[in-house]
């Protein structure tokens, strides 16, 4: 009977691991990978290039962080790369007329307890597009629950691991 039992245990254990380890390797990122364009800082009068994506998720940037939260102009990418570096969300958008996209985004950038930036972005072949280090979301038209999926899966993530503020300074939860 004990062996048995053991045999049971083993194949449950067995079958609980296969379970995880499937869903593990099934399992879809948000966004987009952009292959990583290092990290080096450069000196703040110096503009960077070689990224790898339209916004950067990565790259030369200045030493210098934009402060969290909603931006009336847009955030230069020299900056915009080290709040990402920092495990920052930033969020852009690309519209002249579109007054209730921006008020959505900004209502997040509000109420989400994360590290987060909202900022215009003229000129972007998106509507919207939400980066964390080297990953991006493009839409075209707005998305609050894949925007927020996004956030709460990269928000923190950079590779400075800087502590939140506060425990709970680490996730979006808004319906």
């Amino acid at each position: 009977m004990r062996q048995m039992i053991l045999i049971g245990v083993a194949v449950l254990a067995l079958a609980g691991t296969s379970v995880f380890a499937y869903q593990r390797i099934t399992r879809v990122e948000p966004g987009e990978f952009v292959r990583d364009a290092g990290r080096t800082h450069i000196a703040d009068d110096v503009t960077g290039t070689g990224y790898t994506s339209d916004p950067p998720t990565s790259g030369p940037h200045w030493s210098s962080v934009a402060r969290w939260g909603v931006h009336q102009e847009p955030v230069p990418n020299e900056t915009q790369i080290h709040n990402l570096e920092h495990g920052g969300v930033i969020m852009q958008y690309s519209c002249a007329d579109c007054p209730e996209i921006v008020v959505e985004l900004e209502g997040l950038a509000n109420s989400c307890d994360v590290k987060l930036i909202t900022a215009p972005r003229p000129d972007m072949e998106h509507l919207i597009a939400v980066t964390a280090w080297n990953r991006i979301l493009t839409l075209d038209a707005m998305d609050r629950e894949q925007i927020v999926e996004f956030i709460n899966a990269y928000a923190d993530k950079g590779p400075e691991r800087f502590p939140s503020e506060s425990a709970s300074w680490n996730r979006c939860n808004v319906s």
